[in-house]
Order: structure tokens, then sequence, then C-alpha cells
């Protein structure tokens, strides 16, 4: 399975068997959380067996069936990119994980995180976690339990949003690079389902955004950034809100059968 592969087939998934990740995927898993938290600084970790986070059922509100490992999201506090890169570095984990057969869900507010098996220091902060599991067939019925009180308590926010929606720009004819960036954004999970990010793109220069409004909008920074990086295949983000997307011009751009670059 390709990244496009998985971020085309990735969703978030809130119900799981009741059964332990094999241990090869687990050291695979273990492996890849201990070589990010290497590169970028934070202290995520993997936690298996361990179901206490979402076994309160007024906290999880019946959205979550099995959740019985999760990569407990943590960061430095003076880290001011801790946000955005457990958004970035999480989102790959994510994407690893689902090559492996194995599902997941970004939760940010329904489960206890004082009830985690995880160990922190005084100065770090756990963010969210990553649930993660197999599949089960009644995740229909759970998803759409938890659309409904979303419905409801989101009933103002768009989360229905076109690829065309998160940008403004100058051009008449965009390259496909950037519409395969915009179209895998549009694929990639946020909190509420907001998507908050946005783009600008006038005169050869391309940023990305969030207002800032909610929380969750820098590590929703993160995951966009990555979805986008993968898709576009010819650059990288500059860190932090704002940052612009460095083509590399000695980088060939992947392309599709069929297709012919813009440039």
């Amino acid at each position: 399975m390709t990244n496009m592969d998985a971020i085309n087939k990735r969703v978030s998934q809130r119900a799981f068997l009741n059964k332990k990740l094999d241990k090869d995927s687990e050291d695979k898993l273990r492996n890849l959380v201990h070589a990010c938290n290497k590169k970028s600084g934070l202290d995520m970790q993997l936690i298996c067996g361990d179901p206490k986070p979402f076994s309160s059922k007024f906290k999880t509100l019946g959205r979550f069936s099995n959740v019985n490992n999760y990569i407990a999201m943590i960061g430095y506090e003076d880290d001011e990119l801790r946000k955005e890169k457990i958004g970035w570095f999480g989102e790959y984990l994510v994407l690893e994980a689902l090559k492996m057969g194995i599902s997941s869900c970004w939760v940010s507010g329904t489960y206890a995180p004082s009830k985690s098996a995880c160990l922190m220091y005084d100065d770090e902060v756990m963010e969210c976690v990553i649930a993660l599991g197999y599949p089960a067939e009644e995740d229909t019925k759970v998803t759409t339990a938890f659309n409904k009180v979303m419905s409801v308590k989101n009933k103002f926010v768009d989360s229905s949003k076109e690829p065309e929606d998160f940008y403004e720009t100058d051009k008449d004819r965009l390259p496909r690079w950037f519409i395969r960036g915009i179209d895998a954004v549009a694929k990639a999970p946020s909190a509420m389902n907001r998507q908050p990010v946005y783009f600008k793109y006038f005169d050869d220069k391309l940023t990305i955004g969030v207002d800032e409004a909610y929380e969750t909008d820098l590590i929703d920074l993160g995951i966009a950034k990555m979805h986008f990086m993968l898709a576009a295949g010819n650059g990288s983000w500059e860190s932090g809100n704002h940052a612009e997307y460095i083509i590399d011009r000695l980088r060939p751009v992947e392309r599709e059968e069929g297709l012919s670059e813009e440039e």
C-alpha cells in the first residue's frame, strides 16, 4: 500500500475488535514511534492492552468500542511547535499503521487522560491520543450515533468543505501537484471535522495557515501539511503557522500514468 492508497483509504474508526495487535505489527509501530520521537523531540508513547482511558461510558458517550490500544500524543510544554509536530508525526503513524491493517481515530476530548498507563514528566502535556485496533463491523452503528451527536453540537460549523474551498489564488490554471495536495488535505482528519486550514497561492508563493480559534487547530495544521506534502511530491513545508511550501526543483515529481505535470 502506498502513501496515497493509505490517504484515500483512511477513515476514522470508532469500533474495534477485542483483539491484541499482532506482535510483529506492535514491534514495528513501537520502533516507528521511537524513531519519530528521536526526530521530533516529542514523547509519544504506544500503549497496548489498556482500555481504561475509554472505559467511562459518560466520558466517551458511547462513541468508542473496544479501544485497548492507543498512541499517547505527548510533548513538552515549552515546545512552541508541539501541536503541529503531534499532527505531522501522528498522521505519519496513522498512515503507517493502516498499511499494516490497523485502523485508527484521532481523539482529543472523549477519553480520560488521567487513566492512561503512559508515564509523563511534569513539564509534559498530553494533547490527544490516537486509538488503534482492528476494525469491527459494528463501526457503522457507532459512527452513526456519533454523527448524530456532532450534527447537533456543531450545527453552525461547516464540515463539508470542497477542495476549492481550501484556497485562494491568483492563478487561472493550477498545477497538478497543487491540485493533488489539496485533494489529499480534503481527506485529512480534523477535530470535529472542522477542516480549519486554508491556503494562499499568490505570486507563485504558497502558504498554509489556521486561525487558532480552537485548541486543536495547530494539530490539524500538522496533519494537513503531511497530507499535502505526500500528495504533491515536490517539496516540503517550513515550520509554524502561515508557513511557506518550498518546492525542491531538484526533486522529480512522482507522476501518475497518463498525466503530465504543469510547471
